[in-house]
């Protein structure tokens, strides 16, 4: 079975989430799509783009 995993967001990409999407040949999930952009845990702002 062939399954592609995309990372979307994460908390080493400023986010409190670890949300990714995964592609089968039969099936298309979001997974923990509710992302919330805060401070780290340090205190220091989101990462800018």
């Amino acid at each position: 079975m062939c399954m592609e995993v995309i990372p979307i967001a994460e908390e080493s990409l400023g986010v409190r989430s670890m949300a990714m999407f995964i592609r089968t040949k039969d099936l298309s999930i979001l997974l923990d799509p509710g992302i919330s952009l805060s401070p780290n845990r340090y205190g220091l702002p989101p990462p800018s783009s």
